[in-house]
């Protein structure tokens, strides 16, 4: 009788606990994957960054 019941109790819990680890594990292939294949070109130049002027009453506020 025990089995009867045990079996299904750990073949569930088998899967709640492979479940996570094989879908990480097929995540962390995908991404290094990638890296494997990107091309190995130097990074771009920078862009130049537009700079930001906070509004009147944030400066007043502040002093």
């Amino acid at each position: 009788m025990t089995d009867v019941i045990r079996t299904p109790i750990v073949e569930r819990a088998t899967a709640l606990l492979a479940g996570p680890f094989l879908l990480g594990q097929k995540a962390l292939s995908l991404v290094f994957q990638q890296a494997k294949d990107a091309p190995s070109d130097p990074p771009p130049e920078p862009t130049l960054r537009i700079s930001i002027t906070p509004p009147e009453h944030a400066i007043k506020r502040r002093g």
